[in-house]
């Protein structure tokens, strides 16, 4: 599954309210009918290397170690959401 920009041609752009989420420099969200995309950009603390290996079962994983930006879709009921990354980040 990937993000139909025809249909969204702004993309990931609706910005994600950071305060409090240490280790987020800032994030971008796109509610869909497939579910909730992020685009979430991270700081220096957060180790990179492991990261996309503990997030294996995220749909639509998007790790971009030199940007440092993760992109996964959060499909609803999923256990593979927003929360579950942060769990994973802290």
């Amino acid at each position: 599954m990937s993000l139909d920009l025809e249909e969204y041609p702004d993309g990931i752009s609706i910005p994600l309210d950071v305060d409090g989420m240490d280790g987020i420099t800032r994030g971008y969200y796109l509610i869909t009918e497939d579910g909730t995309w992020y685009e979430i950009y991270l700081s220096e603390e957060i180790d990179m290397d492991s990261l996309e290996e503990e997030m294996e079962g995220f749909t639509d994983l998007y790790v971009d170690v030199e940007e440092r930006q993760v992109t996964f879709l959060e499909i609803e009921g999923s256990d593979y959401n927003l929360d579950e990354f942060l769990d994973i980040i802290y």
